[in-house]
């Protein structure tokens, strides 16, 4: 999905900038006061996974995917600054392309890059959150190298016409209408909007000895996303989204350069995904699966002069097809041994690239893959039984050839309030397109990143109204594909690598005041090393790869009036291998507030809420060279009126 913003930062003057890339409000459902699902299903989960509700989601009212991944402890967003940035996920230090992220199930992240900018996901749509931490390949296949992260779609609960505006700080704005109606099950939804950015705003920067303050150029934005959903709850689910955006590409500020002021990146995408109950004969489901995309992007900066006097103006055209059929048997053993589910996964994809920068016959380059998953778990009759699963999925690529993922994970309960679990799995990700294929960067005998998880955690339940859980993990990765200095201005990925990462998460839920406010506290301790042996780079740290993360939150929901606030510390990290000093980010703390209130109807509701970012006016930087922007506020409007 990003060839062409890679290709962007390739040319950029910062070699450790090229490093790290290698590596509107949500609609109302009806307003009533619920118990919100904000605990885990510890007999079943034996893997970490953090998860926010719809209702949840809702109160919290996210600008981003960023606000809300930003309180999962593991998870850091690489954000490059600005409302038309590229935002990457990053869990438990590892790279983005080992992070796989889904819409619906279907992939958001890609064969082209291996990731996928979370900054484009119209959080408006999303229903849920869903970030399972540690290796999950035999259950999702490859790029599930660190985790997975999950966004699920839903049509609002009633019937109605939508519309929304939204203004704030530098020159943002967003306008957006929808409608849904139900015939009997069936629900038919869609909605459209437009938002932009002029994305001009102060920073601070030091050149050569001299500091000085200007403005962001170069990094406006224009998008129109629509989407039209069709669902038939259990039956089936089919989704259409668009999206056209224009914007962009400011580039790294270093000594010397501080803005490129001519680079567009422009992309038309077409997504469409669905699933189809294919009936549930006995005590077994079938489900077909299945998506389609379309990505044409064109990328043009007249300024880059080092591949040539014109600059660079290419075009690129990404298509991917997956289908799959996932099947689940359940069996009662006994009623005093407990029930065992069987499923299954076939699936079958294909994905290509055309373009130019691309080392292969006539620019265009193809993967197709096929996989199955075996996935069995067996549950005790009761909560003082333990829990046990195990998986193993086989993969072919027809550029990469066989892979092999297993996993086994157990849970044992001591009592009713304390659950332990223990995980290990074996974890795959292919190279990219961009890694293997593309112009004076790809290598093409790359092998395929692996790696071996270890996990165990405990979970807490001391009383209904609190639950504490904490995870220790150790992960050994080989063949880690890095970047590789060829040239003063060239970077080539090679099979160079290996990581050593251990850490800790804890997380802390609890309720109060009869569940009308609800508080998370969630704290990370990384620690992500290098271990080639090479000489100055065995032991250092992996750059982007903060030691400590802590955030927390506090929303409080009443029928008429909400409010929420939010507060994120990130540690310091290095923007590039070695741990030279120079390369040092130092460390930031970011709170955000909200507010507002529902003036509710016969037939219709208004919600009316302020939000501000970054409420000190932090200076801050989370990947080198792309300041962010300081304090910034919204005013969202949001009217629906029933039908």
């Amino acid at each position: 999905m990003l060839t062409l913003l890679h290709t962007a930062l390739l040319f950029l003057p910062v070699p450790a900038v090229t490093d790290s890339i290698a590596r509107d409000t949500l609609r109302q459902p009806e307003v009533v006061i619920t118990a919100w699902p904000w605990q885990w299903n510890v007999r079943q989960d034996q893997q970490s996974k953090l998860s926010f509700s719809r209702a949840e989601l809702v109160a919290l009212a996210p600008s981003q995917a960023r606000d809300v991944l930003s309180l999962v402890p593991g998870v850091f967003v690489r954000d490059y600054g600005g409302a038309s940035s590229l935002q990457t996920v990053s869990l438990r230090g590892g790279s983005s392309s080992q992070a796989l992220v889904l819409i619906d199930g279907a992939r958001l992240s890609s064969a082209q890059s291996g990731s996928a900018d979370v900054s484009m996901i119209p959080m408006r749509y999303v229903s849920s959150v869903d970030v399972t931490r540690g290796g999950a390949s035999a259950l999702y296949g490859a790029n599930a190298l660190n985790g997975i992260v999950d966004m699920r779609l839903q049509l609002p609960i009633q019937d109605g016409v939508r519309v929304a505006a939204m203004g704030g700080s530098f020159d943002q704005w967003a306008l957006s209408a929808g409608a849904t109606q139900h015939f009997g099950r069936i629900a038919v939804g869609a909605d459209v909007d437009h938002l932009g950015s002029m994305g001009s705003f102060p920073f601070t920067t030091s050149q050569f000895g001299s500091v000085y303050e200007v403005n962001r150029q170069n990094n406006d934005v224009r998008s129109t996303r629509a989407i039209i959903r069709v669902e038939d709850p259990g039956a089936f689910a089919a989704t259409l989204l668009a999206r056209s955006v224009d914007r962009g590409v400011p580039g790294a500020v270093v000594q010397g350069n501080i803005t490129q002021a001519c680079a567009r990146l422009r992309d038309v995408d077409i997504m469409g995904n669905w699933s189809v109950a294919l009936g549930a004969p006995y005590t077994s489901e079938w489900k077909w699966v299945g998506s389609l995309r379309n990505l044409d992007q064109a990328f043009r900066d007249p300024d880059a002069t080092l591949i040539g006097t014109q600059g660079i103006d290419v075009r690129y055209i990404q298509r991917d097809v997956t289908q799959s059929i996932v099947t689940q048997h359940h069996d009662v053993l006994t009623a005093r041994e407990g029930s065992l589910y069987l499923g299954g996964r076939f699936d079958a994809s294909f994905a290509d690239i055309r373009g130019q920068s691309l080392q292969g016959a006539d620019g265009t380059i193809y993967r197709g893959s096929v996989g199955a998953t075996l996935d069995a778990q067996f549950e005790g009759a009761n909560v003082r039984m333990p829990s046990a699963r195990a998986a193993l999925r086989t993969e072919y690529f027809t550029d990469i050839g066989l892979v092999v993922s297993p996993l086994v994970g157990m849970n044992v309960p001591l009592n009713e309030s304390i659950t332990l679990r223990t995980l290990w799995s074996y974890n795959v990700r292919p190279p990219s397109f961009n890694e293997l294929y593309y112009l004076n960067y790809g290598t093409k005998d790359l092998r395929p990143e692996r790696s071996h998880t270890f996990e165990v955690g405990c979970h807490v339940r001391p009383a209904t109204w609190i639950d504490l859980d904490a995870t220790g993990y150790y992960i050994n990765t080989a063949d880690l594909i890095v970047s590789v200095p060829v040239s003063p201005v060239i970077m080539s990925a090679q099979t160079v690598g290996a990581a050593r990462t251990f850490g800790m998460e804890l997380v802390a839920r609890a309720t109060a005041f009869r569940e009308r406010m609800r508080m998370q506290y969630s704290y990370t301790y990384l620690q992500a090393l290098d271990a080639t042996g090479r000489a100055y780079l065995n032991g250092t740290m992996l750059p982007y790869a903060p030691p400590e993360t802590i955030s927390g939150l506090v929303m409080w929901n009443e029928q008429v009036w909400f409010c929420s606030a939010t507060i994120s510390y990130t540690s310091y990290r290095y923007h590039s291998t070695g741990n030279i000093y120079s390369s040092l980010l130092q460390p930031f703390t970011l709170v955000g507030v909200q507010g507002g209130v529902r003036v509710q109807g016969a037939r219709s509701h208004a919600d009316i809420r302020l939000q501000c970012d970054n409420l000190f006016n932090v200076s801050y930087v989370v990947v080198g060279g792309f300041p962010m922007p300081g304090r910034t506020v919204r005013l969202v409007v949001t009217m629906e009126l029933g039908t």
